[in-house]
């Protein structure tokens, strides 16, 4: 019997919200660095697989809450979306939604990293996570990772998915999926964030896995009928240095098949 937990979180099981959520080092098509997993007997609790990290890196104190609260300030008028998009930024599309990514970011082939994830975790032995990415793999419409040189355990990415709304609301949606968060993860702010005309909110988390640190922003965005999560990440030594950038990549975002 697989011993992974198998609930659902913002539409990830917590396998998936580790693995696919921080992108590891890739070089000579070897996959290295910062790859996690979770077992289920141990109620949760995340263990890092082996890996080298330089005697340089110093790693950074980490603080379960953000001195200071960054503050998004509501525009009182909408914006035309065509100010909404950064100069140089790439569009990506579907047959559903549209979004604006940084020049620096590439598409990553979910379904070829899926298996590149099965079989790494099989060499080493791990078949019950193996097995969870066979059985469970990701509804992303789109996967980006930085193309640029990395050097901490995560390379930022970014992720979208359409859930299904489960709940009377944004925020009860939110409150039951919160419910789920390994007690690694912490929810440091949450509030109102504005995307075009759609009732939305951002949550920024961060975690300490094992004395390896990264923070998430989530957008969370109601369309009148379900929900799409934006996740983005990356190490914490950097992220809220990109957070700026995931605030405006978010706002690009707009439903298109109303």
């Amino acid at each position: 019997m697989n011993q992974l937990q198998s609930k659902r979180i913002f539409g990830m099981t917590i396998t998936q919200m580790v693995i696919l959520g921080c992108l590891a080092l890739m070089a000579c098509g070897t996959v290295f660095g910062g790859l996690f997993f979770v077992s289920g007997s141990m109620g949760g609790s995340f263990s890092m697989l082996p890996s080298p990290v330089p005697t340089s890196t110093v790693q950074p104190t980490f603080t379960p809450y953000l001195t200071q609260t960054p503050t998004l300030t509501p525009t009182a008028t909408d914006i035309p979306y065509e100010d909404l998009l950064p100069e140089g930024w790439d569009q990506y599309t579907t047959d559903s939604i549209e979004l604006w990514v940084p020049p620096r970011f590439e598409v990553v082939d979910i379904e070829e990293e899926r298996q590149k994830r099965i079989q790494f975790y099989e060499d080493l032995g791990y078949d019950d996570i193996a097995e969870e990415l066979e059985d469970n793999p990701p509804t992303y419409v789109y996967w980006f990772k930085d193309s640029e040189p990395n050097t901490t355990l995560f390379i930022p990415n970014i992720t979208i998915e359409p859930l299904l709304m489960t709940a009377e609301n944004p925020d009860n949606f939110i409150d039951q999926e919160n419910a789920k968060l390994p007690q690694e993860f912490i929810v440091v702010n949450r509030q109102d964030f504005q995307v075009g005309g759609y009732e939305a909110r951002r949550l920024l988390l961060e975690a300490n896995l094992n004395n390896a640190y990264i923070g998430v922003v989530n957008f969370v965005i109601f369309d009148g009928t379900n929900i799409w999560s934006i996740n983005c990440g990356s190490h914490f030594t950097e992220f809220y240095t990109w957070l700026p950038e995931f605030d405006k990549m978010a706002r690009t975002f707009r439903v298109i098949n109303e």
